[in-house]
């Protein structure tokens, strides 16, 4: 298994690197740290810098792990979304890693930032953490999902193996204020994939995803929100923010 976590270096990336570290530790990956950066006049030196901020960093973790993750590091100049979409590839990961670039938290929950933006290009799984997360271990994994369309059964196998592997308990949330009957057979299946597993099926009445959220976690602490992707044409993307993007950008939470 594969994580990539990109880093811009800031205080809130330094922290998303203790959080990669943690988790390729718990699912025995290693761990490809990136650095995408716009070319300069000075290229070379620029270069060289990256490389041995990227190499001080390797040392950090490599050291805190006492060598049980390996960790490696990519400096590639050019614009950030196509680089680290091609570091992706390139390494085949699994996992893709970034923080809300912002150090200032209400200043990137309003107008996000680079991953934010990744969401709708990646083509793997994204974990986006807010600025300056600390890792703590997981408990409790919430996953947001949509019955208004057919649900991905091979994506919801990923998130079962996901939630075995961590060994937490998951609440299944829907927003829906009057569920109808092909919306509760829905549910039912969806709770008998997840059987065997600790976990909870709830439909919660709202509007607006991101504040449902918040009011749930107000009485059921959670560590991690999961969302599961959904197609958009390239118009959609372009015009307006989805849903996935606007939790990522708001959330508190992982």
């Amino acid at each position: 298994m594969t994580l990539v976590l990109a880093t811009d270096f800031t205080d809130s990336a330094a922290q998303a690197a203790d959080y990669a570290l943690a988790l390729a530790n718990q699912f025995h990956a290693r761990l490809v740290i990136v650095h995408a950066y716009e070319p300069r006049a000075d290229g070379p030196t620029d270069s060289v810098h990256t490389l041995a901020r990227l190499e001080q960093i390797k040392e950090q973790l490599t050291h805190r792990s006492k060598g049980s993750v390996e960790v490696s590091v990519v400096a590639r100049h050019g614009e950030p979304r196509v680089s680290i979409k091609a570091v992706v590839a390139e390494e085949q990961a699994d996992l893709l890693i970034m923080a809300l670039a912002d150090d200032r938290p209400y200043t990137a929950r309003f107008m996000g930032s680079l991953p934010t933006d990744m969401i709708p290009q990646t083509v793997v799984p994204m974990l986006i953490l807010p600025p300056c997360s600390s890792y703590k271990p997981m408990k409790t994994v919430v996953l947001a999902i949509d019955l208004s369309e057919p649900t991905d059964a091979v994506i919801l196998g990923k998130v079962k193996e996901f939630v075995q592997v961590l060994g937490v308990s998951l609440d299944i949330i829907c927003m829906d204020d009057n569920p109808d009957s092909q919306r509760m057979e829905a549910a039912e299946r969806i709770q008998e994939l997840f059987d065997g597993l600790p976990h909870t099926f709830s439909f919660l009445p709202g509007y607006d995803l991101t504040t449902t959220l918040d009011d749930y976690s107000v009485t059921h602490p959670a560590d991690l929100i999961v969302m599961l992707p959904k197609h958009h044409n390239r118009l959609a993307i372009w015009l307006m923010e989805s849903v996935t993007q606007q939790v990522a950008r708001q959330s508190l939470l992982p």
